[in-house]
């Protein structure tokens, strides 16, 4: 039975609007299908290219993770309870406050791809384009339930899988249909099958990188896979990626002299989004940890351009592929080459996972600085790889999901531990934390079980 789907070109301005006025305003406000109705393919695209939502990543898990830190001061200034608790791994996260930046925009996400993949079954013209909305609509869903798992459900096992709780598969978007929490396998398997059906329809070149293109679904359905640990199937999809893009930047050739040395847009980026501007991220007291950035050598070109020195002598990241202030959290073509390399080496030609290490490596290093790496064994090998990929992937929001995953290994598992005003915090590695509790409102409307801290 056909149904008309009606809404939202209104509600992408109101919610500009209200980002801009009063956040938590703007929460409250639910997206409407009863105010515009889109018609064409054009309208679509406007749904899809609304990048204030769509190229949005939650922000919590990499201020809980051991890439930053800050002072009593700085913990102060952060404007929210929810960042401040954040930060020290508190039970109750949100403090009176009753709804969540990240799973709201997650399912902001979520609800607008649903609106695109019905509205296109009903006018279903110009094959070619229509696949490549779907494929967008697909991916777009994916990685919000992507985002979505990897804090609000525990780390994907195997072996518990069928029985852990995720999050909600919302597949229409009907608002009155609130489905209760699906089990992390459900959530995994309807990301793995949005990804394959999106790339399936995806083209290779897309006309501005806020699209997905098929290399991005093909990275992110590696990165995917990399959290479940099936590293085979991550060592595929990471090879795909990169025969369509294995562009990487000559870091000899960026302009250290500006402040922020990357264009938007650069030739490394797959797929462009950014984080949501929580306070911490624009914060001059939110600083890179000290230990991480020690691991930086000289002549290591990343070390200079990541980051800057402040007069007290603290770190701060400039490093971000944004251009600007705002800081990248997409798909990008170095991230790819750190799949491939450690899934060579966890699947045992170490031989090879190092090659396409070093192979990458040379474009971070000073000319006839840098010297190849070579490992006596796999577990040798595979520990470089993961320092290298700490080293690269800082402040692009992996670390939570590379924590989360690394802690079900007792040779690398790692406590965190936060100083405050004399007061320790310590994140252990195989606790309960490391998932994020449900927004209170959803626990009340949903009738959702709660996440135990």
């Amino acid at each position: 039975m056909k149904h008309t789907i009606k809404l939202i070109f209104t509600i992408m301005i109101i919610s500009i609007i209200h980002l801009l006025s009063s956040c938590e305003s703007f929460l409250d406000e639910k997206p409407s299908k009863d105010l515009v109705e889109p018609k064409t393919l054009k309208d679509l695209w406007a749904l899809l290219d609304n990048s204030l939502v769509m190229n949005s990543s939650p922000a919590l898990g990499l201020l809980s993770s051991d890439d930053l830190f800050t002072d009593q001061n700085g913990w102060n200034a952060y404007r929210s309870p929810v960042e401040r608790n954040a930060y020290i791994w508190m039970d109750d996260l949100y403090s009176g406050e009753t709804h969540s930046l990240d799973w709201y925009y997650s399912y902001q996400q979520i609800f607008y791809s649903n609106v695109v993949l019905e509205i296109l079954q009903e006018i279903g013209e110009g094959e070619t384009e229509s696949k490549a909305i779907e494929g967008s609509a697909l991916f777009f869903r994916a990685h919000a339930y992507f985002n979505l798992i990897q804090l609000f459900a525990g780390p994907y096992s195997k072996e518990t899988a069928s029985t852990d709780l995720g999050v909600p598969l919302r597949l229409s978007s009907n608002l009155n249909n609130r489905p209760k929490r699906s089990m992390v396998d459900k959530v995994y398997m309807k990301i793995l099958e949005d990804l394959k059906i999106a790339i399936d329809n995806l083209p290779e070149e897309v006309p501005f990188k806020t699209r997905p293109s098929k290399t991005a679904g093909l990275g992110l359905l590696s990165r995917v896979y990399l959290a479940m640990g099936d590293y085979k199937s991550a060592k595929d999809y990471a090879e795909k990626a990169l025969a369509l893009n294995s562009n990487l930047i000559d870091f000899s050739d960026l302009d250290g002299q500006r402040y922020y040395p990357f264009d938007l847009f650069n030739e490394e980026v797959v797929f462009q989004a950014d984080f949501l501007e929580y306070s911490f991220l624009t914060s001059s007291s939110t600083w890179v940890d000290s230990t991480l950035y020690n691991l930086y050598l000289d002549g290591d070109l990343r070390k200079d351009v990541f980051f800057d020195i402040s007069s007290d002598g603290n770190v701060t990241f400039r490093g971000s592929y944004t251009g600007n202030y705002r800081v990248f959290s997409g798909v990008s073509v170095p991230e790819i080459y750190l799949t491939l390399s450690e899934c060579l080496i966890r699947e045992g030609d170490y031989g090879k996972g190092l090659e396409v290490l070093n192979s990458y490596l040379l474009t971070r290093w000073e000319a006839g600085k840098f010297v190849p790496f070579t490992a006596m064994d796999r577990d040798q090998a595979l520990g470089i790889v993961l320092k290298e990929r700490r080293k690269e992937m800082v402040f692009r929001g992996l670390r939570w999901m590379d924590l989360r995953r690394l802690n079900k290994d007792p040779d690398r598992k790692k406590d965190i531990v936060r100083e405050l005003d004399g007061t320790d915090y310590v994140l252990e590695a195989e606790s309960n934390k490391y998932v994020l509790p449900i927004p209170p409102d959803e626990v009340d409307l949903a009738g959702l079980l709660q996440n135990l801290r």
